[in-house]
């Protein structure tokens, strides 16, 4: 249904009103006006699928560690927002994943490594192969995706938790 009062998008020659959607809506740009984002709780997991390849200057890290770089759904690493009370899963099963498997770290450097709530599955770049995430109210409210092997091929997720959990300064 179509409720032009909900959404509105604006980069094109007049702003369209956007309701409910049965698939997923992709926008690269800005929202501009909106009084709030609804993140429905759901029981279903959320999968993205990762593949590697060069990394080119729309990757956060272009130019620093591995030149190589994970697409997730299509985007060089884009920083995640997840919710909490859902599943993640990563799925590595694409062939471009071999020796690349993707876990959660503290920092973008994975001098800390996270596993709470982290299944990791098969062996990356084979088939039925992912990590996934479950995320609570106690996940470190940013954690980075990288690879286990090479230096900053992902970027980081931000969760909507109320934990700190940082080996950064913090100021609360």
């Amino acid at each position: 249904s179509i409720n032009p009062t909900n959404l509105y998008v604006s980069g094109i020659s007049t702003f369209v009103g956007v309701g409910t959607f049965q698939s997923d809506l992709s926008v690269a740009g800005q929202f501009k006006g909106y009084t709030n984002l609804t993140a429905p709780h759901s029981a279903t997991t959320k999968t993205f699928t990762v593949t590697v390849a060069t990394k080119d200057s729309s990757h956060r890290y272009n130019g620093t560690g591995s030149s190589s770089g994970y697409l997730i759904d299509g985007v060089f690493s884009p920083f995640l927002t997840l919710t909490p009370g859902r599943t993640y899963r990563f799925d590595q099963s694409d062939n471009s994943n071999s020796n690349h498997p993707i876990n959660f770290y503290l920092e973008a450097d994975k001098t800390t490594n996270y596993s709470t709530g982290v299944t990791v599955n098969g062996s990356a770049g084979n088939a039925g192969a992912y990590t996934q995430i479950v995320v609570g109210d106690e996940t470190p409210t940013v954690l980075h995706y990288q690879c286990t092997a090479h230096g900053y091929m992902g970027n980081a997720v931000q969760v909507n938790s109320n934990v700190v959990n940082t080996n950064y300064a913090a100021t609360l």
